[in-house]
């Protein structure tokens, strides 16, 4: 029997999730369990767990590999600074000056 979303809701979620990353990072869905769990299901950045909602996947835009889990803040912070190194250490440098 085909899973709906009806029928099985959750079921239907994880197929989802499955097929789009796979299809987006080239994935396997064991792979990403495999991350959750060396990860302790928290954020590689900060350590939260992302109040109930699932870790984005992290990769680098130029290469493709796939750097870890990371929180909703962590990861659009990361995609603002367009993952560039110099700017992201002239920002936490900024931030030490208030401290």
């Amino acid at each position: 029997m085909l899973k709906s979303k009806e029928n099985n809701p959750e079921a239907f979620r994880i197929t989802a999730h499955k097929k789009r990353i796979k299809h987006s990072y080239g994935l396997e869905y064991e792979d990403y369990l495999k991350l959750l769990e060396e990860q302790k299901g928290l954020c590689k950045i900060c350590s939260k767990d992302n109040s109930g909602r699932r870790l984005s996947i992290d990769h680098c835009h130029d290469t493709g590999r796939i750097r870890g889990l990371l929180c909703t803040r962590c990861n659009r912070a990361l995609g603002l600074f367009e993952d560039n190194t110099e700017l992201l250490i002239k920002a936490a440098n900024y931030t030490s000056l208030t401290h």
